[in-house]
């Protein structure tokens, strides 16, 4: 059995505990509500000009539409760069492998987006194209354009005929969801052809137009991906340091309880001593 000091040390040391995990979940709290609504300015656009896009898809002629038969398949794989968020990463993780072995008849290239995601690919032995590490830190639009352009230029040099996107989807306090979704080619949006036809004047190019509008729609949408990934990551990891905190404190409780207990049983046992050595002296 512990003594009442070995006890004090535990509770000492717990208690140290609680207190970074308590400082994490005020900073996580903080982040949160920048980066929930940081999502929820950016959801309108992104909404806005895919709307735009899949309106103008089906008379347009554009290598983003192409579907290929052949060709590897490009999977950018979104988590965090630190851990003590749950299960976050582990579950993103996991998703990409299911993705992996449904089309275990298929070659593929490998992005990563956050350290967390890069050391699992690496540790699964899976070559990597390219990793995007520390942006999450401050997330900013040109880190989305960068992994946007080199996306989109893997894709136009015929590397690989689609590339997915497995990322966590902020859907609310609470409610986030591991997505697998294709982000090239762009799906068309089916629409019935009509009698009537208007005749549509562009200017610059009708070519030149589409192609730096389909661009714009492709960095908006990974911006997108990565506000909700952010978001989703300190919602996790709020909610895993107040877990924390709320176990550690039961931890303490329950040792102070046995820590009292304790001091209670040598109090009684000095007591019958003292009781003894009196009544032996008595007699």
């Amino acid at each position: 059995m512990a003594s009442v000091r070995e006890i004090r040390t535990k509770i000492k040391g717990i208690k140290s505990v609680t207190q970074v995990t308590r400082t994490m979940k005020l900073v996580s709290s903080v982040k949160f509500a920048k980066a929930q609504s940081a999502v929820a300015n950016a959801r309108p656009f992104a909404r806005g000009i895919e709307d735009l896009v899949k309106h103008i898809a089906c008379g347009c002629d554009h290598p983003f539409f192409e579907l290929r038969d052949n060709g590897k398949t490009g999977i950018l794989l979104v988590t965090a760069d630190r851990g003590l968020c749950g299960s976050f990463n582990v579950n993103l993780a996991k998703k990409c492998m299911e993705f992996v072995q449904q089309r275990y008849k298929e070659q593929f290239v490998f992005c990563a987006a956050g350290r967390k995601g890069r050391d699992y690919l690496l540790r699964q032995e899976k070559k990597l194209r390219n990793e995007y590490t520390g942006i999450f830190r401050n997330l900013k639009y040109t880190d989305a354009e960068k992994i946007a352009d080199e996306l989109i230029n893997t894709f136009m040099s015929g590397d690989v005929s689609s590339v997915w996107a497995v990322y966590s989807e902020f859907e609310g306090a609470g409610r986030q969801r591991e997505v697998v979704t294709r982000l090239l080619p762009v799906e068309r949006e089916k629409q019935e052809k009509t009698a009537q036809t208007v005749e549509e004047i562009f200017e610059p190019a009708k070519e030149l137009l589409f192609d730096a509008l389909l661009r714009r729609y492709f960095r908006a949408k990974i911006f997108r991906i990565l506000l909700e990934s952010s978001a989703s990551e300190q919602y996790a990891r709020m909610t895993a340091m107040d877990m924390a905190t709320k176990n550690a404190n039961e931890i303490i409780d329950d040792l102070t309880l046995e820590m009292n207990k304790l001091r209670q049983m040598n109090i009684t046992k000095e007591l019958s001593e003292i009781i003894g050595a009196a009544e032996a002296l008595n007699k």
